[in-house]
């Protein structure tokens, strides 16, 4: 049950043995469905075909209620958790209603929350008011073009170093770094290039802060892009300054791409980098910790070739399809 019709590649790539229903999107844009409608939708379905259990993730409130007088168990995933709901400085009606329910699902014996990094875990825990809960599952995300990624040569770090950025631009996301960073790149003589994936509501003041760059060539915006294999191909180094990060997908497909990511410690990046093994984490905000983890690759490329073979591997164990669907299916058996 979701909308798919908005993204041709996406339906295309569904098998045939999935059943594909997008009510209630017919008459709403993706993220402008009603908890009436989406209840509405998953019962139908559930008695319609008898449905054993129900997955998800995103606006499920109304797929709970319709689980819950249906007598079907719930799998919910958080990707994360807003901190909205967490920080409490102010009474807020729709928090505190959104919380109740969270607390109800969290409890219920044929339900689960699942949260896709450790990070997201505790914090859906500090929602939630509890210390721990056997209803809150960690279970991490698989990457699905993971097996195309590990077969990209890996870089030999010789010559100008190409860095990457792939994400929104959005403050959070750390983007206005980049110009302090290339700043003290050229301070510090180390050769580089700029490639910036992505858009976002910031995007007119980030071209303003790296315009002189742009100019010069250093940097290059290179809009939203879809094939994995062209954004990772035309870098060697994934420059991540994010200030809150759940579980960075582009983290995980730059490792398995032998792509060195480098990232500040903040959420769940540090359970996907291991510091100085398969990629570089400085504390948040630490521009000069990047440009020094930068530098130490430039004058040493053995060590940037081994840290990429470590980031591969490291994606190749965590972070499969594999993994992914096996921790899903014993959880579906622990539900049954």
């Amino acid at each position: 049950l979701g909308p798919y019709s908005h993204c041709e590649d996406l339906r295309r790539r569904i098998p045939d043995c999935i059943m594909v229903s997008e009510q209630p999107w017919a008459s709403r844009s993706p993220g402008q469905e009603s908890a009436a409608g989406l209840f509405r939708a998953a019962f139908r379905l559930i008695r319609r075909h008898r449905i054993d259990i129900v997955s998800g993730h995103g606006r499920m409130f109304g797929v709970w209620l319709a689980c819950r007088l249906a007598g079907v168990p719930l799998i919910w995933t958080l990707h994360g958790v807003s901190t909205a709901l967490v920080r409490r400085r102010r009474l807020d009606f729709r928090r505190l209603a959104v919380e109740a329910a969270f607390r109800l699902i969290s409890r219920e014996k044929r339900a689960r929350l699942v949260a896709v990094s450790e990070f997201t875990r505790v914090r859906a825990l500090e929602m939630l008011q509890q210390e721990s809960n056997g209803n809150v599952k960690v279970i991490r995300n698989g990457v699905a073009v993971l097996p195309l990624l590990c077969s990209m040569p890996v870089p030999s770090f010789t010559g100008p170093l190409r860095l990457g950025y792939v994400g929104r631009f959005e403050s959070f996301k750390g983007v206005f770094d980049f110009a302090p960073l290339c700043r003290r790149l050229t301070d510090l003589g180390v050769p580089f290039s700029l490639k910036i994936y992505g858009n976002g509501s910031e995007e007119a003041g980030l071209r303003r802060a790296l315009a002189g760059w742009t100019k010069s060539g250093a940097v290059s915006f290179c809009g939203y892009e879809g094939d994995v294999w062209k954004i990772y191909s035309s870098f060697d180094i994934l420059v991540h300054p994010a200030r809150a990060e759940w579980l960075g997908t582009s983290l995980i497909e730059s490792q398995a791409a032998a792509r060195v990511p480098i990232a500040y410690r903040s959420g769940g990046t540090p359970e996907i980098i291991t510091h100085s093994i398969s990629g570089f984490t400085p504390p948040v905000g630490d521009v000069e910790g990047i440009a020094s983890a930068i530098e130490s690759l430039y004058r040493n490329p053995a060590l940037a070739v081994q840290t990429a073979l470590n980031a591969r591997e490291r994606a190749q164990v965590d972070f499969s399809l594999e993994r992914m669907c096996k921790d899903y299916e014993s959880l579906f058996r622990e539900v049954l």
